[in-house]
């Protein structure tokens, strides 16, 4: 299955923090890469985990 993905934004003292949400995939592996202008960005990026759906 296709995962649903939300992608949201907050900024605070002039820094926009991006968050995403993916869910209601299956099988459970699952690769999530942040990208600017085509490159993949991950020197900046943070991950929660996989967690139960």
């Amino acid at each position: 299955e296709r995962p649903e993905v939300r992608v949201w934004g907050k900024e605070a003292d002039g820094i926009l923090t991006l968050s995403c949400r993916a869910h209601g995939f299956y099988p459970r592996p699952i690769v999530v890469s942040w990208l600017k202008d085509g490159a993949v960005r991950g020197q900046d990026a943070q991950s929660g985990g996989i967690v139960p759906n």
